[in-house]
């Protein structure tokens, strides 16, 4: 696995939030916003550096080549504008139940890698190549990225909340 130092986290926030009626990445979760809890999530990962792919107001945020291009033109529009990094640990902001261990499951995959069945978090690696993927999944395909089994204690932390019903489940929990 590349040092930590070397890995950059990604927070995808860079989405309509359509479904949801307001913006996903501000909403209040346990006290503070749902873009910095994820945040912190990365930082207790291990990662020293965290990006915020998006424009979110009060936020420093890298904006996509592509606004609303998707979370693939997102990943693109990081990797395109820091190829130093060594790895790259996209999360999307709207997975509040992730937990730390299991983003280094995906971190220790010398060759990047996502969780069978979810494309996203994921952790993609060199060779970084130039693609006209628009769906995750494919992007992942071209870069070579392969799934690797999700500990089953990890099942219930791999829910999106795109929605307000959604999010209510959530933040029952």
């Amino acid at each position: 696995m590349p040092r930590a130092d070397h890995i950059a986290g990604v927070v995808l926030a860079g989405g309509r939030s359509r479904r949801m009626g307001e913006n996903k990445a501000l909403l209040d979760y346990r006290g503070k916003p749902l873009i910095e809890h994820i945040t912190g999530i990365l930082k207790c990962s291990g990662l020293e550096t965290v990006i915020i792919s998006g424009d979110i107001e009060g936020y420093d945020c890298v904006p996509d080549d592509a606004p609303f291009g998707g979370p693939a033109k997102a990943i693109e529009t990081v990797i395109r504008r820091f190829p130093d990094y060594k790895g790259f640990l996209f999360v999307p902001v709207d997975m509040p139940l992730l937990e730390p261990e299991m983003l280094q499951i995906l971190m220790q995959q010398k060759d990047g890698a996502y969780f069978i069945g979810c494309p996203l978090p994921a952790f993609i690696t060199p060779p970084y190549s130039e693609s006209n993927e628009t769906s995750v999944q494919a992007l992942l395909d071209s870069h070579g990225i392969y799934p690797v089994d999700l500990p089953k204690r990890f099942f219930s932390a791999m829910k999106n909340t795109n929605t307000p019903e959604e999010w209510k489940e959530v933040t029952a929990l």
